[in-house]
């Protein structure tokens, strides 16, 4: 009963931390949710405003909004071409451009060594058992051997036993 009952909570445990973890989920989805449609709304309003005269941003405030976000824009791709350039221009970024082709290559040789060792370990114990069954095998035919001589040395008994009692 104990073990069950420990077993249990164990269980109950890892289901509470999953439900908590996937509340947590659930929380930062729908706030995303939230500042995606507000986004969105905001976007629509910008986009429909120079056609639509009941939106509630001005044509003023439009043009003043597309300008601001043609900045960023801009702002914004000129700041990833910085950044390009500094990563790609930057020594440390050729070394582990050539540190990340040579851990892939050094995987793969490890990948190809360890199938190697697989194959030659079972090479390895063929060998070993053919080795094995030729000791064996040897062994068997010195025991024979063995007991050949030991029934000869037990004739040689029984004759030597029944001499002596055949002359008193």
């Amino acid at each position: 009963m104990e073990v069950i009952r420990v077993q249990y909570e164990k269980q109950y445990a890892l289901l509470k931390r999953r439900l908590d973890e996937t509340v947590n989920e659930n929380e930062q989805v729908k706030a995303q949710y939230r500042s995606s449609s507000k986004e969105l709304t905001l976007y629509k309003n910008l986009i429909e405003a120079p056609s639509n005269p009941d939106s509630p941003t001005k044509s003023k405030d439009y043009q003043q909004l597309k300008l601001t976000i043609d900045k960023i824009l801009q702002e914004n791709q000129q700041l990833y071409a910085e950044l390009n350039h500094f990563k790609t221009s930057d020594p440390v970024y050729d070394q582990v451009k050539l540190l990340e082709s040579t851990n892939k290559h050094l995987k793969q040789e490890l990948t190809k060594a360890i199938n190697d060792n697989n194959r030659l370990k079972k090479f390895i114990n063929l060998d070993e058992i053919k080795h094995l069954q030729l000791k064996l095998t040897k062994s068997h035919e010195e025991c024979e051997q063995l007991r050949l001589i030991n029934k000869k040395l037990e004739e040689q008994l029984q004759q030597q036993a029944s001499s002596p009692e055949q002359v008193s």
